[in-house]
């Protein structure tokens, strides 16, 4: 079942000035994070496309064990005015071939004629929770109330 996607998020993901970044776990359990300009959401807004320009990067190598040992991937994007979203995510296939691989090639070149491109990933969307601050903050003082400094609670009761 395909996770829905609000507008604002859409906005964001396919913003180029939005910062995205990539967290994915090699064999061991270490953390890989990145910036990735690159992820995207996929035309028929249900997964999330990346692409990999370069082969034998740490990124290339942990997606490729996410997509054979079923390792889930978090992405964190910023908007410019500092609207967050953090999702996760399961590499479910890895194109190096065929048509959608031209295009995107085509694409990155576009971009920057130095580029190269050695997969394009495809990442099922399995959760997205709204990271910015304001909405974490009213989440945890509904939650914890009485989770505050001292000092707040004696200027409030003045």
């Amino acid at each position: 079942m395909a996770i829905e996607i609000n507008e604002e998020l859409k906005t964001i993901l396919n913003e180029p000035s939005s910062i995205k970044m990539l967290a994915s776990l090699d064999e061991k359990g270490n953390i890989n994070l990145v910036a990735k300009g690159s992820l995207r959401l996929s035309e028929d807004e249900t997964e999330l496309i990346y692409y990999e320009l370069i082969e034998a990067s740490r990124t290339n190598k942990n997606l490729t064990g996410s997509l054979w040992f079923n390792r889930q991937v978090a992405v964190n994007v910023v908007s410019k005015n500092g609207i967050s979203y953090q999702l996760h995510g399961s590499p479910i296939r890895a194109v190096i071939a065929g048509k959608e691989f031209e295009e995107a090639y085509k694409h990155v070149i576009a971009r920057n004629s130095d580029n190269d491109l050695a997969v394009v990933y495809h990442i099922r969307i399995d959760s997205i929770k709204n990271e910015s601050y304001p909405i974490r903050l009213a989440e945890e003082q509904k939650k914890h109330p009485l989770y505050v400094h001292l000092d707040k609670l004696a200027k409030k009761n003045k």
